[in-house]
C-alpha cells in the first residue's frame, strides 16, 4: 500500500469507485463504450490526484496526514455519490449484462469467460507496465 514513493494511501477506492462509475454512466446514460468510456475515467482519476497530490504538497502531509488525507477524500466522494442522482444515489447503477455466444470485446459483452480473459490480460499487462517502470 505505500507505492513507489513511500507514502501510504488509505484512498485507494476513490479512485476505483470515480474510475468505474464514470465508466459506468457514461455508458448508461450516453450509451458510449467501456473502452471509450475507460479514458475518460482515467482523466477524472488524474485529475482527481492532481488535487490531492497539490494538497499534500501544499500542507507538506507526511505519513499519517497523508493516509488521513486520502481516506477523507474518498469518504466525502463516497457521501458525494450517495447524493448524486447520476450515479443512482445509494442504490447505484444497474447495468445489464448481456449473456451472449459471441465474444464482443469491443462493447464489453460476452460469456463470463470474455471478461476472465480480458482481466487475466489486463493484469499481465500491468504487471509488465510496473516491471518496466
Amino acid at each position: 500500500m505505500m507505492g513507489f514513493a513511500g507514502q501510504l494511501s488509505l484512498g485507494h477506492a476513490l479512485y476505483v469507485g470515480v474510475g468505474g462509475y464514470t465508466a459506468g454512466a457514461i455508458f448508461y446514460h450516453w450509451g458510449i463504450g467501456p473502452w471509450a468510456g475507460l479514458w475518460v475515467a482515467m482523466a477524472l482519476c488524474v485529475a482527481l490526484g492532481v488535487i490531492i497530490g497539490f494538497l499534500a504538497f501544499r500542507f507538506a502531509s507526511r505519513a499519517c496526514t497523508f493516509a488521513l488525507l486520502t481516506i477523507a477524500f474518498a469518504e466525502f466522494t463516497r457521501i458525494g455519490f450517495d447524493h448524486l442522482d447520476w450515479t443512482g444515489g445509494p442504490g447505484g447503477l444497474f447495468l445489464k449484462v448481456a449473456q451472449r455466444d459471441t465474444w464482443d470485446v469491443a462493447n464489453f459483452r460476452g460469456p463470463p469467460l470474455m471478461y476472465y480473459y480480458t482481466i487475466l490480460f489486463l493484469t499481465a499487462a500491468a504487471l509488465a507496465l510496473c516491471t518496466w517502470l
